[in-house]
């Protein structure tokens, strides 16, 4: 049995570190607020640190692609068991002008994982807040553009998990949706701003770029490393958003009413190459808008009753054919062959060049005896579009489910239902073959 050492040492290092954190801090605050993880640094308040975390634990049954194999015997269907997600972090406002964010975190320890889960710096940023119309900052953060979601708040959305087709670069040239960049913010009275300058991962990433480009199918490259531009604008027609951090939640579950109209891009020059019809290596910028919609309105206000609804519309544009399958917490680690184009395990074809359109529904559904009984459920639909240029037939998609909420966000219940297409190549074109169901139950806790 090998034993890794290093990481071991490492975790220690991150854990100690931690607990010192936790006993220094409060010998040094002066007042501490009802969150316990929250303290006061001076008398004014101006200055405070405050730590967070939240864990995702799921457990699934997967009818899994045709094809899958765990250690090259082939499986049809599979139950799992899971940590989609762990993080643990602090968020500082050091001075009246600094604030600074510290994340670690790792994703997906599922059964593939043989070797022991490490933390990772996720997040490691600092924001100059010069006044409410003009922030800058640097550092490794999810700053970015494009859409509402492109930034989530993964631990206060109203479904199972976040929605791949915002996070377009996802594993490609990011590390869980952080890139290394300069970004700036603020809000002009309704309109709120971000423009990021990003510099992509490239040499350690989930989905290996092609060592030579593809005949008239394009993919990405690092030939020439180039620095991402990405901007998104939004109008908040009621309640006013907080941009203090990049992440925007998925639902406020009655303490906020927000309508907010959304535009973005990201546009990275010479990012993808493909063989054209002469076999000459053509380059292609990665051009990427969006529209969205959000609303999260309080329909009674005694009983607590939300509806929260997302629409958005996505024009992808990568170059000639591009097309990628996503496989979220795959539990599968082989396959038996190109059996389908969707590769193996719960993969399915999301993000492409092409037009999507994406709409969400949820409802909070009301509470009689709100607020002195707080549990609540709040069942949701997701439903998404894709006319991708590669395939023949279109991509549709939807999962719905039901979460039961304990306490808010911070203990809740998931139940969802996934189904999605299966393609395989038939006459010269991609077209849909059958479809997959999966079921995932998901706890979250977080404080």
């Amino acid at each position: 049995m090998h034993v890794d050492f290093e990481k071991i040492n490492y975790l220690k290092k991150v854990i100690s570190l931690l607990l010192l954190f936790f006993i220094i801090t409060p010998i040094f605050a002066q007042q501490k607020k009802k969150n316990p993880f929250e303290f006061f640094l001076d008398s004014e308040h101006k200055r405070w640190v405050k730590i967070g975390m939240y864990t995702q634990f799921w457990g699934r049954y997967i009818d899994l692609n045709p094809g899958s194999a765990i250690d090259g015997i082939e499986k049809k269907d599979i139950w799992d068991i899971s940590i989609r997600r762990f993080r643990l972090g602090a968020q500082m406002q050091a001075t009246d002008k600094l604030f600074f964010v510290l994340n670690f975190g790792t994703n997906n320890i599922n059964q593939n994982l043989r070797k022991g889960a490490s933390l990772n710096i996720l997040d490691l940023n600092v924001t100059y807040e010069l006044n409410d119309y003009f922030n800058v900052g640097l550092g490794k953060s999810n700053w970015d553009g494009l859409s509402r979601y492109t930034s989530s708040s993964t631990s206060s959305l109203i479904v199972s998990d976040a929605i791949s087709v915002t996070v377009p670069v996802n594993g490609v040239l990011d590390d869980s949706d952080r890139e290394l960049n300069v970004f700036f913010k603020g809000k002009v009275k309704k309109l709120d701003y971000r423009l990021a300058l990003s510099k992509g991962f490239y040499t350690d990433n989930e989905f290996e770029n092609e060592p030579n480009p593809i005949g008239n199918i394009a993919n990405f490259t690092d030939t020439k490393s180039r620095f991402k531009l990405s901007g998104y604008f939004k109008y908040e027609f009621l309640d006013q958003e907080s941009n203090k951090t990049a992440t925007s939640p998925g639902t406020y579950l009655g303490s906020k009413n927000i309508m907010s109209l959304g535009a973005g891009f990201s546009h990275l020059g010479d990012g993808l190459w493909y063989y054209n019809n002469d076999r000459h290596i053509t380059y292609v910028d990665m051009q990427l808008f969006a529209v969205d919609f959000f609303l999260d309105y309080v329909v009674n206000k005694r009983k607590n009753a939300v509806f929260t609804s997302y629409l958005a519309f996505f024009n992808y544009d990568f170059g000639p054919n591009y097309v990628r399958s996503v496989a979220v917490n795959n539990p599968v680690n082989s396959s038996l062959g190109n059996v389908t184009l969707n590769g193996s395990g719960n993969a399915f074809p999301v993000i492409g060049t092409g037009n999507t359109v994406f709409t969400q529904f949820g409802f909070l559904i009301p509470n009689k005896n709100y607020p002195n009984q707080k549990q609540q459920l709040q069942p949701y639909v997701n439903f998404q579009f894709s006319d991708f240029e590669y395939l023949a037939d279109e991509m549709i998609y939807f999962d719905f489910g039901i979460n039961w909420l304990i306490n808010k966000h911070n203990s809740k219940f998931t139940l969802n239902f996934q189904n999605r297409p299966i393609f395989v190549e038939r006459n010269n074109e991609r077209v849909e073959d059958e479809r997959k169901w999966s079921v995932l139950l998901q706890y979250q806790f977080k404080i």
